[in-house]
């Protein structure tokens, strides 16, 4: 198993990239089991469960209506990323390794794709199970305050950084280089 974490900031094209990664595994190496996860996708599911009250809706929703992430709900005045930030935050002072538990747990497949590491426990733990993890730098977006979005400022031990200055073409090129990379790690593996 081959895990690939994706970080970090809001809207530098993590998902973009993984989405390429995903579909050029799929078409490349249909025998190989990939799975795409995040590990904020059960920290939305908890959340649109406890405030659906509110007009919070299922994490999915949010992917194809990106802008309704920054829309405050009325009946508690935060949009759906400030809530998610605040519920994220307070589970892991419970427990740091909250979510990274709960998503790599029982987790199998031939290459595993995480779209949304922000934090360095996160960035271990890929790599204590010896996975490879991916910035995508992409210049001009806005810079956030949360810890979410500014604890690996400074952190320096990305395996490749992507450079997202370009269009979707380099960006998928990129995408299907790391992929081609993997798919034949693992066939030379096992084989």
């Amino acid at each position: 198993m081959r895990i690939v974490g994706i970080g970090y900031k809001k809207g530098s094209g993590k998902d973009q990239f993984a989405s390429f990664m995903h579909t050029f595994i799929r078409c490349t190496a249909p025998g190989f089991c990939i799975k795409r996860m995040s590990f904020a996708d059960k920290l939305k599911d908890i959340a649109q469960q406890l405030y659906g009250w509110t007009g919070l809706k299922p994490g999915i929703y949010y992917e194809a209506h990106r802008d309704e992430k920054e829309v405050s709900l009325p009946l508690i005045g935060k949009s759906p990323r400030q809530l998610w930030i605040e519920v994220g935050n307070n589970l892991r002072n419970v427990y740091p390794e909250t979510w990274i538990n709960f998503a790599l747990r029982g987790a199998v497949a031939d290459i595993i794709i995480i779209t949304d590491v922000r934090f360095k426990n996160e960035a271990k733990a890929i790599h204590n199970q010896g996975g490879m993890l991916v910035k995508i730098d992409r210049p001009g977006i806005p810079q956030g305050t949360d810890p979410a979005e500014v604890e690996l400022d400074s952190y320096n031990t990305w395996d490749l950084v992507v450079d997202n200055n370009r269009d979707l073409v380099y960006l998928n090129s990129m995408a299907e280089s790391l992929s081609r990379k993997l798919i034949n790690d693992i066939k030379a593996v096992n084989s």
